[in-house]
C-alpha cells in the first residue's frame, strides 16, 4: 500500500513525508469517535480529509492529540467541545461497528 501511495503522490502534487505512516493506529477508536461526533454536524468529509492529511503528509498519527488539535482547528471545530459529545458517540460507534461486522465488512470473513 505504501509503495502505491508513493507512486501516486506526484500525480496529485503531494509530498509524502513519512512512509510508512504509523500503522496500526494507537488511537484508532478515538479518531473514529471524533468522526462520529463531527458526522452529526455534517462535517465528516472535512474531518476525514484533514485528519488523513496530517497523518500521511505530516506524520501526525490519526487520533493523536496533535492530529486532532490541528485537524479540528482546520475545520473550525473547537476541540474542547469534543469530550461532551463522547457519550452518545460511543453508543453510535459500537452500533456502527456491529453493523459492519454483521455485514462481513470487517474481520477475517471480509477477505474470503
Amino acid at each position: 500500500m505504501w509503495r502505491d501511495i508513493q507512486r501516486q503522490a506526484p500525480k496529485y502534487a503531494m509530498a509524502i513525508s513519512s512512509i510508512p505512516a504509523a500503522h496500526p493506529l494507537k488511537e484508532f477508536a478515538r479518531a473514529n469517535l471524533v468522526g462520529v461526533i463531527v458526522n452529526r454536524e455534517g462535517r465528516y468529509l472535512e474531518y476525514f480529509i484533514t485528519t488523513y492529511k496530517y497523518w500521511l503528509l505530516e506524520g501526525l498519527e490519526a487520533g493523536s492529540r496533535a492530529n486532532l488539535e490541528n485537524s479540528l482547528a482546520d475545520i473550525s471545530k473547537d476541540i474542547s467541545r469534543i469530550p461532551g459529545g463522547l457519550a452518545g458517540a460511543c453508543a453510535a460507534y459500537d452500533e456502527n461497528t456491529q453493523d459492519v461486522l454483521d455485514f462481513g465488512v470487517l474481520g477475517p470473513q471480509a477477505f474470503w
